[in-house]
């Protein structure tokens, strides 16, 4: 013991002594490096000492022994760090360090430079604990980039202390920015000037990028980096982006072959034709020129967090590190000695994303998507190569992703830089020499790499799927690649695929086949032949595979199936057979082999469910001549049938054809034997028939026994038969969910489902149906683009019916997913799809879709004439619509709030069913709508949806963060709560009186609005700050195509819908304000000088021949400005709009010539004074839209002599206030006058004759005359009428003005407590003309339809639509013609309906004596210094407000001043002397407004402004 004890002890001095010199060497190396690389001075000669640190085992007598460069174990956790470094390992370094040295020594001038590129001594690494480490914190996976932290790996000067990144930028390019430092063409304190650098397109945040085990390979936020990072940037830190996003176009010429045969169809959208090539001349060469594509596409460069990465790879962070360290050449020794820093970035290649389609689709799960991840093979990728398949499957792929785009979905085309399977392009050129001189196999084709690189691959694709969850993509609907690791990566990581694709045969090349092959044979996909070991030895198609067993030969086919991967079993056959086939087989020395051959070809569950089942020789027989399983087993023992399950399969398969023949039932009751034999393994063989088409069979066999059949014995064994598999299997098994999946789209999308089983079997299949289990079900799987329409409706109507009388025993995860799942098909359903196609004319929406951008001018209910979508066939039963309807009925919805109330977690899954509802079923949105507001709950459903979900959300609060926010898929459950509030609280303003609006009812217990006045405030300012960036960054977000992230509803109709929300709560701020005083205004964002000039500037570009028929929608595609102006225009200042509006006229004058105020005028009417309207009428109607240019009126007096006098406009305008006062006059009998002396047409049939209507044009040219001239014409209309010239409805609120008995009335019915059946109403309105008694049906046959609870509220919506807009529907369509043949109907919608009223009558504002006066023409002996004009001013200011605007009415014929100020005012107010006659009283002159002042200026003008007379007064 003591001699082995002295022996060790030897050992261990020897070692110790070993290491002590080389520490001393070490040192002193290091101190020569410092006096070559730092500046001579007496402190050069002194040897730096680096930080002290021991190497886990003492040296004998030092305490203090000068560190190595390789710490201790001890320094790291156990798992980082097991052993100290080798001493053969400090010795190779300690070599490298002394040539270095050498070198050094070389050129004195290399020296300088060096010192001056590298003044610092040599920092080889650092340490966590080092003086002055403080790395910049970051923590991967946070939500935010400012809670992320940037990336920092520079060991520049300024962030080499603050470093928390291993590694260099820019991966192995990073050694080429090296080389440029050091030969001096690159500044290595560059700082990058990332301005105007930031991505042309959007990556919004996803919830992937703040799960730190999502994305591992690269930073998330790599491409914000320069943004997010600003200040940090400022600061000096450097901080560099990582990804780098740009749109480009995309030419190859295999993509002009593509489109010139057909493969590829130019849309000039994302397949453009290419500008034509050019000679050596400059000439277009002949030829076409091809096309390119348009993509956007990102770079990514690598960006390792190395727990992550570890854990994906299934090994320790430790090791990782040691891995990465040691077989890097030990480049990165700060993965040894900085434990603290979890982030590298390794000198490999990144990738480069292709996007084909908006980038916003590929997060949005209903979009079809189509993917390929292609790794680089730079011979076949760029030149060709005939040996490999890249380049046409890269093809292959972009022309697939593109034809996706095109199909209104997206394409993706990952490209990683993996050059031969990661080998390097050396070694695979090393391989296809091997290859090619020893015999070019496909069965030796992996062992070839193998030989070389030791390895087959090393693309590992563990890291692959970050970058598809880093777009947000959830789910893969067509995969264009056979590699099974990429798909399994893929599935694993949580995404799925739907369908794969393989590439097509005739684009492999010939001496690629052997690749394919060989592929196909280690587990590639393909959709065709299984490859055999004969095959792989010959690369020549074999006609099958021989497996010798026992005394048969058992031919197993190659392909079986062109379509699908499942085997056709029944075609196995034995050799020798003649017309009776027998297969069979024995266990023994041969069970190994059956069992390789049989899981190859036919999966590992048959194969193990067939090895367990068998313990001695059984055979199975059937006809090969039949279609069908022969009886003869069947009494002699029934369990040899189901030993076999290729047998199984062969029933099946006879089920599905023949459910009605006699054997169908022994086949059914074979299936369920083997489902529920414990003598077999029914788990395995369960599995096989599942997946190869157990639910579809079945599903077959349904739909052909007759609807009427429910006495054949089939049935009750088919409805036992399809839940049986739940019955096998655990929920948690990968088979269970398939079956379920199987069960939804092949059972439940049979038609009539509940009517094909007699009641005893419903019963039984209703109780054994999965549907506690719905949990397991993705939402997305409801949404297979791949499912027909057809079949999606019946699983609709199917689910309703088997579910709806289970929902309370649901649990709150089940309940949930059926509503999502309800809500997932009625949102992939088009508009109308639900309603019965047998009719012509469908069930419209009663609530009139006012602010339609459909037309302009909408002033009626009309029934929607639908069209029967062509997909759906046959037509839906009667009994399919009738369960799709109980869906939209009030019990159904009122059960629904109720369970999901007791369920809190449920009610988010319940606003998404009611949203679909409404975008779906657009016939019955009012119904359901209705439903949900009208009841007690209604109001508490809305205080909840604003309490709960609108009000707490970032949506709207600043909208300059808007576009940011909206994009952001973190949103996305608060989007569902705020349609779903504006729809609601929209809805229930059709309704809702002032009284109940602004809650100023006398009574305690009156019906008052759900959200206060202080609530309205604020959810009208959230909606602004919403809608207002969706017209002004119309383009950015591309609101006409484009949905919100991670759903299907599209921008513009929510657009529409917070539009009119928005309209409807600023009617009655207009009308009674409750709001601060620029509550809606976006000024504050906005420059509105630039912003009317724009405007106006993009008004004239419009086409003068189409704009007028322009709609909103239209508008605010063309230009954000004319957007805002129509659609929102209260966001821009009253004042500045009428500015535009002025303008619009000025420019549309100048267009047609009209600007010249003195040019000879075109026409000429004379007039008599006591009959200005019919001469008016008579000589001015037919010129239409002429009646814009300069008219000449001569008066005829009552002697029949024509007044003298000049027209300088004062002539046109006394015409024109004349003729509004008989044409507005009510006892014309074309209008009449509300309580509140507001004009509206009369609804009376006399003014619906052709001859009425046609005065009603005339009135409105004429009222549009007075616009163009910014002439004001003294007349008030009523606010419901004035709405038709908006194109508007009016609704119960309006009604109050017109009639306020029947207003009275029908509050009274909105909350009468009885039943209103008991009142005897029905939906019909009576009119009287002239004592005739006329009855109006509201609806179809209303006289028949009594008004009950469920549809009070639409009669008051119907009752209040006839009275205010349908029977003077005709009236105002007629003046709003010819108003419109003056003004542009656009330029009118720049108003609301009180705007509208100014700019035809003026403000209610003081008369400003002080800007009439400044705007005051002086004529004659007369200026403004003249003693008369001081006096007649002084004069003006004595008057009162009344007497002022006596005189205004006096000189202007209206008594309100102009909404601009006096500058407006048309002609302009002039006074000039009249003689030295001091009798006469002043007069307006015909001329020019001439106002004639004379001594005793106060006493005359008061009698005359006061008199009443006209301009001829004196």
């Amino acid at each position: 013991m003591d001699a082995s004890a002295n022996a060790n002890g030897m050992v261990l001095a020897q070692i110790l002594a070993q290491l002590e010199s080389l520490q001393l060497s070490q040192a002193a190396l290091q101190s020569k490096i410092d006096a070559l690389t730092t500046p001579t001075s007496p402190m050069s000669s002194r040897i730096a000492t680096p930080p002290k640190r021991t190497l886990g085992l003492p040296i004998p007598g030092r305490s203090d022994s000068p560190s190595t460069l390789v710490p201790s174990a001890s320094a790291f956790p156990p798992s980082s760090l097991s052993t100290s470094p080798p001493i053969h390992s400090m010795l190779q370094q300690t070599s490298a360090i002394a040539s270095n040295v050498a070198t050094l020594d070389v050129a004195g001038a290399e020296k300088d430079r060096e010192k001056r590129l590298y003044p610092q001594r040599v920092i080889i690494t650092t340490y966590p604990d080092q003086s002055g480490i403080k790395p910049v914190p970051l923590q991967w996976g946070a939500p935010s980039p400012e809670e992320r932290g940037p990336v920092v790996c520079s060991r520049n000067p300024t962030s080499i202390k603050l470093r928390n990144a291993i590694g260099a930028h820019s991966g192995s390019y990073s050694i080429y920015r090296a080389l440029a430092i050091a030969i001096g063409t690159l500044d290595p304190m560059h700082k990058p000037n990332y301005t105007m650098t930031e991505p042309p397109v959007l990556i919004p945040p996803q919830p992937s990028w703040s799960d730190p085990k999502k994305i591992v390979s690269f930073d998330p936020w790599g491409h914000m980096a320069a943004q997010a990072f600003r200040e940090q940037l400022d600061a000096g830190l450097d901080v560099r982006p990582s990804i780098a996003i740009t749109k480009a176009h995309i030419k190859l010429s295999e993509l002009d072959h593509a489109t010139a045969t057909g493969a590829l169809k130019v849309d000039g959208k994302i397949v453009l034709e290419s500008l034509p090539l050019k000679d050596e001349h400059g000439n277009p060469m002949a030829g076409s020129p091809g096309i390119e594509l348009v993509t956007s596409k990102a770079a990514v460069e690598p960006v390792w967090h190395l727990p992550g990465v570890a854990e994906r790879f299934g090994i320790s962070e430790g090791l990782l590190r040691r891995a990465l360290f040691e077989d890097t050449g030990g480049m990165y020794p700060e993965l040894i000695t900085r434990p603290d820093i979890k982030v590298f970035l390794p000198p490999i290649g990144g990738l480069t994303a292709y996007i084909f389609g908006p980038p916003a689709y590929l997060s949005d799960e209903t979009k079809e998507l189509t993917v390929r991840v292609h790794d680089e093979c730079n011979g076949s990728d760029v030149f060709g190569s005939d040996i490999c398949t890249c380049k046409p499957y890269l093809v292959f792929a972009i022309e697939e992703a593109v034809r996706c785009a095109q199909r209104g979905g997206v394409g993706l085309v990952v490209y990683f830089r993996k050059e031969g399977r990661a080998l390097g392009e050396v070694t695979k050129y090393l391989v296809y020499n091997l290859r090619k001189r020893g015999g070019d196999r496909a069965d030796t084709y992996f062992k070839s790499t193998e030989l070389i690189a030791g390895v087959k691959d090393m693309r590992f694709q563990a890291l692959m799927p970050d970058v598809l969850h880093w777009l947000g993509i959830k789910k893969i609907h067509n995969m264009v690649s056979m590699s099974d690791m990429k798909y399994n990566a893929i599935v694993e990581s949580g995404i799925p695929i739907l369908k794969r694709y393989d590439i097509p045969d005739h684009l492999i090349p010939p001496d690629s086949r052997v690749e394919i092959d060989a592929k196909i044979a280690a587990g590639y996909f393909t959709s065709g032949k299984k490859i055999t070991q004969e095959e792989l030895r010959s690369t020549v198609a074999a006609s099958g595979k021989s497996i010798w067993v026992g005394h048969a030969r058992l031919i197993l086919p190659r392909k079986l199936s062109s379509t699908t991967s499942s085997h056709n079993e029944s075609s196995v056959k034995i050799i020798g057979g003649a017309s009776r086939v027998q297969y069979e087989y024995r266990l023994g020395g041969e069970q190994h082999q059956i069992r390789g051959s049989l899981e190859k070809d036919y999966g590992s569950a048959l194969t193990r469910a067939v090895g367990r089942a068998w313990n001695g020789r059984g055979c199975l027989w059937w006809d090969g001549a039949e279609t069908r399983l022969t009886s003869k087993g069947w009494a002699d023992g029934r369990e040899r049938y189901f030993k076999e399950a290729t047998a199984l399969l062969r029933a099946l398969d006879a089920i599905s054809k023949s459910p009605t023949s006699t054997d169908a039932p022994h086949h059914l009751q074979l299936l369920t034997a083997v489902f529920s034999s414990k003598e077999v393994d029914s788990v395995g063989i369960a599995s096989f028939l599942i997946g190869r088409g157990f639910y579809s069979d079945l599903g077959s066999a349904i739909q052909r026994i007759p609807l009427n059949n429910k006495s054949n014995p089939s049935i009750p064994l088919v409805a036992t038969l399809v839940t049986l598999p739940f019955a096998v299997f655990p929920i948690t098994s990968a088979v269970y969910l398939t079956s379920f999946v199987d069960l939804l789209w092949h059972i439940f999308t049979v038609p009539l489902l509940p009517n094909r089983f007699p009641l005893a079997s419903l019963t039984e299949l209703s109780k054994q149906l999965p549907f506690s289990s719905l949990h397991i079900i993705s939402p997305a799987i409801f949404t297979d683009p791949t499912v027909s329409l057809t079949s999606r409706v019946h699983l609709l109507a199917n689910l309703v019916a088997f579910v709806n009388p289970r929902l309370a025993k649901l649990s709150a995860t089940a309940f949930s997913a059926f509503l999502q799942g309800i809500a997932a098909i009625l949102e992939s359903l088009p508009p109308q799809a639900l309603d019965p196609p047998s009719k012509g004319v469908q069930e419209t929406s009663w609530a009139m879709q006012d602010d339609s951008d459909m037309s302009d001018v909408e002033v009626a209910p009309k029934p929607a004439q639908i069209r029967t979508p062509p997909m759906i066939s046959p037509p839906l039963d009667a009994r399919t619509v009738s369960r799709l309807q109980s869906l939209v009925s009030p019990a159904q919805i009122d059960a629904l709030l109720t369970l999901t109330s007791k369920q809190p977690s449920t009610r988010p899954s319940l606003f998404r069913v009611l949203l679909s509802l409404c975008t779906a079923w657009p016939s019955k949105k009012d119904k359901v709508l209705s439903s949900l507001v009208f009841p007690q709950m209604g109001s508490l459903l809305i205080k909840e949806l604003w309490r709960g979900w609108v009000r707490p959300s970032p949506l709207g609060k600043d909208v300059r963060q808007a576009l940011e926010i909206a994009r952001d898929q973190r949103c996305l459950e608060v989007w569902t709560p705020l349609l779903l509030l504006v729809d609601m609280y929209t809805h229930a303003l059709l309704t809702m009186g002032d009284d109940e609006f602004f809650s100023i009812a006398t009574r305690s217990n009156a019906p008052r609005n759900p959200l206060t006045l202080d609530e309205l405030t604020a959810f009208s300012k959230q909606l602004m700050n919403i809608t207002f960036p969706l017209y002004w960054n119309e383009d950015q977000l591309n609101v006409k195509e484009d949905c919100i992230p991670g759903t299907t509803i599209r921008w513009e109709p929510v657009r529409e819908k917070l539009t009119k929300c928005l309209k409807a709560i600023h009617t009655r701020d207009s009308r009674r304000k409750f709001t601060h005083k620029d509550h809606w205004l976006m000024t504050s964002h906005i420059d509105i000088q630039s912003f009317c000039e724009a405007a106006i500037f993009e008004e004239q570009k419009l086409d003068r021949t189409s704009s007028r028929s322009l709609s909103k929608r239209q508008m605010a595609y063309i230009s954000p400005r004319l957007g805002v102006l129509n659609n929102i225009p209260f966001a821009i200042p009253f004042s500045a709009r009428v500015e535009i509006f002025r303008d619009f006229v000025s420019a549309d004058m100048t267009r047609l010539d009209l600007s010249d105020p003195f040019a000879r005028p075109k026409f000429h009417c004379v007039v008599r004074r006591g009959q200005i309207a019919k001469d008016g009428y008579d000589g001015l109607n037919s010129l239409g839209a002429q009646l814009k240019g300069r008219i000449q009126i001569t008066f005829v007096d009552q002697f029949g002599e024509e007044e003298r006098g000049i027209d300088g406009g004062g002539v046109f305008k006394e015409f024109l206030t004349s003729l509004s006062k008989e044409a507005f006059d009510t006892d014309r009998g074309l209008w009449l006058f509300t309580d509140q002396q507001e004009l509206y047409p009369n609804p009376h049939a006399y003014a619906r004759e052709p001859h009425q209507l046609n005065w009603y044009r005339f009135i409105g040219r004429v009222l549009g005359k007075a616009l163009y001239e910014g002439i004001l014409i003294d007349v008030a209309f009523a606010t419901f009428f004035m709405a038709k010239w908006l194109g508007r409805q009016s609704y119960l609120d309006d009604l109050a003005s017109l009639d306020p008995e029947l207003y009275r009335g029908l509050i009274y019915l909105k909350h009468y407590d009885g039943n209103p059946e008991d009142l005897a109403l029905n939906f019909t309105v009576t009119t009287d003309d002239f004592g005739v008694q006329n009855t109006i049906n509201l609806i179809p046959d209303g006289t028949n339809i009594p008004v009950t609870r469920e549809n009070r509220m639409q009669y008051i919506y119907l009752v209040s639509n006839y009275k205010l807009n349908a029977q003077i529907r005709l009236q105002s369509d007629a003046f709003f013609d010819g108003l419109s043949d003056i003004i542009d109907p656009k330029w009118l919608r720049m108003f609301n309906q009180q705007e509208l009223q100014i700019l035809v009558g003026g403000t209610e504002d003081p008369v400003d004596v002080d800007d009439l006066r400044s705007n005051t023409i002086y004529g004659g002996v007369y200026d403004e210094s003249h003693p008369t004009i001081g006096a007649f001013w002084r004069v003006v200011r004595s008057l009162d407000q009344p007497q002022r605007c006596a005189l205004l009415r006096f000189v202007t014929s209206c008594s309100r001043p102009p909404l601009l100020g006096f500058k407006e005012l048309n002609p302009k107010f002039s006074i000039r002397d009249a003689g030295s006659d001091a009798a006469r009283l002043p007069t307006a002159s015909t001329c020019v407004n001439l106002l004639k002042s004379e001594q005793a200026l106060r006493r005359k003008l008061l009698q005359a402004i006061n008199s009443g007379a006209g301009f001829d007064l004196s």
